[in-house]
């Protein structure tokens, strides 16, 4: 079969621009291979470990971070991830312009799960998300999120990644979609039940499943 380059006919779109390439039922259960949007200065997926199946990234365009078991890594275009199940790893964009990423995810099966979260991040539904998480086997931690915003200087706001934070940008666990903690903190990281939106300074919080100008949930991954 032949997918044109950005086709959104014969293939499926969700919410948050992710092509579904491939998933688990096409191919027999042996892998999922999506196209994933990284927005620019944004948290593509927090960290988050994958329990059942292996991923691997080709970097389309752009320039896309990696925090990969520990490791940062800078990827170019035409450059290759591999994120081993049990290996923590978190996405950024951290550039000002946009970035694709090709992911294989083996075995398949991980669109399954991408399909069920997609509408709870779109609207917000943040209660929901952590028993989805484990029933497909994905530990996410949310508190990565303003870390990775501070230390790559990311932008907190836009979209919600494949692992999970609401369209506005609040992580899972929490936060006001402009992007502030749990509790209600200005977008740059006031104090929980602190400042008004807009209030403490930019840089609060990494790209994981918080705000992700688009990511996608893994939404995060």
């Amino acid at each position: 079969m032949h997918i044109p380059k950005g086709d959104t006919d014969s293939v499926f779109v969700d919410a948050l621009g992710i092509r579904y390439l491939r998933t688990g039922d096409d191919t027999g259960g042996h892998m999922t291979l999506l196209e994933i949007p990284c927005p620019p200065s944004s948290v593509v997926a927090p960290i988050h470990t994958h329990t059942l199946e292996d991923e691997y990234q080709m970097i389309l365009e752009g320039e896309v971070g990696f925090e990969l078991g520990g490791e940062t890594i800078h990827a170019k275009a035409g450059d290759m991830i591999v994120q081993p199940r049990g290996v923590p790893m978190a996405i950024w964009n951290p550039t000002d312009k946009p970035a694709r990423l090709l992911v294989m995810f083996c075995p398949g099966g991980y669109d399954l799960y991408l399909k069920e979260v997609t509408p709870h991040i779109v609207a917000g539904n943040l209660p929901a998300m952590p028993p989805i998480w484990e029933r497909y086997g994905l530990t996410t931690d949310p508190s990565s999120i303003p870390r990775l915003i501070r230390e790559h200087g990311l932008k907190p706001q836009g979209g919600g990644p494949p692992g999970g934070g609401p369209p506005g940008g609040g992580p899972p666990g929490g936060g006001p979609p402009g992007g502030g903690p749990p509790g209600g903190g200005p977008p740059g990281g006031g104090p929980p039940g602190g400042g008004p939106p807009g209030g403490g300074p930019p840089g609060g919080g990494p790209s994981g499943a918080a705000p992700a100008q688009g990511g996608p949930p893994e939404a995060g991954q």
